[in-house]
C-alpha cells in the first residue's frame, strides 16, 4: 500500500523518491529494515544525468579510437565503426544488495 509521508524528514520509509542526494541523510538509514532510496552515496558519476552522460561518451570515444586503430590496415572493414551504445549499456540494472528480510 502507497502512503505518501508529510513529513520529508521521516525515518520511518520502505521506499524513499528523492530528487537529488543531498535530500537523502544516508547515515540515518536503517539497518534493521529495508530502507531504499533513488540514490547513491557519493557516486555523482553515475547518478548525476550529465556526469553519466559525460563518462558513458567519453568512454565510447575512446572505445572508437581504439577500434578506429585497429581497423586503420584492414580496407574491408569499416574505419568509422564504433562500438554501439546498447551494446555496451544495459537497458536496466539490476544492484542486488544483501540485506535481512524485514520482519
Amino acid at each position: 500500500m502507497w502512503c505518501e509521508a508529510p513529513n520529508i524528514q521521516q525515518s520511518h520509509f520502505h521506499f524513499r523518491w528523492a530528487p537529488v542526494s543531498r535530500q537523502v541523510n544516508f547515515d540515518r538509514l536503517s539497518h534493521n529494515m529495508l530502507q531504499v532510496v533513488n540514490h547513491f552515496e557519493g557516486h555523482t558519476e553515475i547518478s548525476r544525468k550529465h556526469e553519466l552522460f559525460k563518462n558513458v561518451k567519453h568512454h565510447l570515444e575512446r572505445q572508437q579510437m581504439a577500434h578506429l586503430l585497429s581497423t586503420m590496415n584492414d580496407p574491408t572493414l569499416n574505419p568509422m565503426g564504433s562500438p554501439l551504445l546498447f551494446s555496451m549499456l544495459p537497458l536496466q540494472f539490476n544492484i542486488k544488495v544483501d540485506v535481512p528480510t524485514p520482519q
